[in-house]
C-alpha cells in the first residue's frame, strides 16, 4: 500500500490548479443575482415512511443548487435530530431522514440554497414513523450525482467506495464500482456493482461494495475504510431481495445482513443474528429472489445493522476478478 502515498503529489497539484479555476469563475459569477429570499421551497407529504427513515419531499425551486433539510420532533425546531439541522442533500426534490424512532411523531422542513444567499424556511410537514423498520431507499431508486460517479441515497446510510475516484484524479476512466443502472428488477433502477482493476499497475484490485456504514478513505489500510453499520433496534425474521451475478473466472459475490449489539460487561460487539447466502461462484444471468432467514444467536435485541453486497467475496485480501458484476434490487426485511 506504500505505492498509494507516492500518488499524493500530483493529486495536490490538480487539487491547487481545481482551486484556482474555481476562484476565477466565481469571480466572473458575481455579478449574477441570485432569487429573492422570500422565494422559499414547498414542503409535501412524506412517502416510504418506516420506524426508522422516511422520504421527505418537496417542490423545486428555479437557480436553486441545493437545499437543507431540517427534521426535529418539536414543532417548533428547538431541537433537532441528530444529523438534520439543515442537512445539505444537494440538488434534488426529496431526501431521506434516517436513524429515527419507531412510532415516534416527527416534524420537516426546507431551505432552498442559491450561488450566494438561501430562501426562508419552507411550511412544516408532520410525519409520524410506524412500527415497520425497513432500510431507506431499499430499491435503489434515488441516487445522488458526485461528477464522476454516483452513490445511492441517503449519504451517511450506504457506502461504496467510489469516493475513491474523486481521489484519483489521473484515472481516465475513474474506478467506479458502484453504478446506477436501468436494468432493474423493478421501477427504474438498480444498483450494479462490480471489480475494478485500475490501469495504473501500481494500484490493487478494488472490489465493488454497497454497504449500510461511512466509507471514509483510509490509505494506510483500505479494508478498514469502510465503518460499517448503521443504528437498528429490531428483530426481522429475514431478510430478502432480488439479484444477479455474472461473475469473471469463477468469481464469488457475497450478500449477507448481521445485527449486531455492543456488550458492555465483556467490552466487545457481538452477533445477535446472521443471514447470509451461500458464496458461491454460480452465474445469475436473470433476477432472482432471495429470502434469507435470520439465525437468531441471541434473545438480546441489535443496536446495529450491518449489509453487505459485495461483487468479489475475496475483496478484503484483494482477491476476485475485474469485470465481475452484481445487480441489486428490491431488498427489504421481512417480520413474522
Amino acid at each position: 500500500m506504500k505505492v498509494l502515498h507516492s500518488i499524493k503529489a500530483p493529486f495536490i497539484l490538480m487539487l491547487i490548479g481545481g482551486i484556482l479555476v474555481f476562484n476565477s469563475c466565481k469571480e466572473k459569477d458575481e455579478d449574477n443575482d441570485d432569487p429573492p429570499v422570500e422565494n422559499n421551497p414547498v414542503a409535501l407529504q412524506a412517502e416510504q415512511i418506516y420506524k426508522s427513515n422516511f422520504l421527505a419531499r418537496w417542490e423545486g425551486i428555479d437557480q436553486a443548487i441545493s437545499y437543507k433539510l431540517y427534521v426535529s420532533t418539536s414543532q417548533n425546531f428547538n431541537t433537532h435530530v441528530e444529523g438534520f439541522n439543515g442537512r445539505e442533500v444537494g440538488g434534488v426534490n426529496q431526501a431521506f431522514a434516517f436513524n429515527l424512532k419507531g412510532s415516534t411523531k416527527y416534524y420537516y422542513r426546507i431551505k432552498a440554497i442559491f450561488e450566494s444567499s438561501e430562501s426562508g424556511f419552507s411550511n412544516t410537514v408532520e410525519v409520524t414513523t410506524n412500527g415497520d423498520a425497513q432500510l431507506p431507499n431499499s430499491g435503489f431508486e434515488f441516487w445522488e450525482d458526485f461528477e464522476r460517479y454516483m452513490e445511492p441515497a441517503p449519504r451517511g446510510y450506504w457506502a461504496t467506495p467510489n469516493k475513491v475516484a474523486d481521489l484519483l484524479v489521473f484515472l481516465d476512466p475513474p474506478p467506479v464500482m458502484v453504478e446506477r443502472t436501468t436494468d432493474a428488477y423493478s421501477g427504474s433502477y438498480a444498483a450494479r456493482i462490480s471489480t475494478f482493476m485500475p490501469a495504473d499497475s501500481s494500484l490493487p484490485l478494488m472490489t465493488g461494495t454497497v454497504a449500510t456504514g461511512i466509507f471514509e478513505v483510509d490509505w494506510n489500510n483500505m479494508v478498514e475504510s469502510l465503518k460499517q453499520g448503521m443504528p437498528f433496534t429490531s428483530r426481522p425474521s429475514a431478510f430478502k431481495g432480488y439479484y444477479k451475478y455474472l461473475p469473471i473466472n469463477g468469481d464469488s459475490c457475497n450478500i449477507y445482513a448481521h445485527l449486531t449489539r455492543w456488550n458492555e460487561a465483556a467490552g466487545e460487539r457481538e452477533f445477535v443474528a446472521k443471514a447470509q447466502i451461500p458464496v458461491n461462484d454460480v452465474t445469475v444471468e436473470s433476477y432472482t429472489g432471495f429470502n434469507l432467514p435470520f439465525n437468531y444467536l441471541s434473545q438480546d435485541n441489535p443496536d446495529t445493522i450491518i449489509v453487505i453486497f459485495v461483487s468479489s467475496a475475496g475483496g478484503d485480501d484483494f482477491m476476485g476478478h475485474a469485470g465481475s458484476a452484481l445487480y441489486i434490487d428490491d431488498i427489504s426485511l421481512i417480520y413474522e
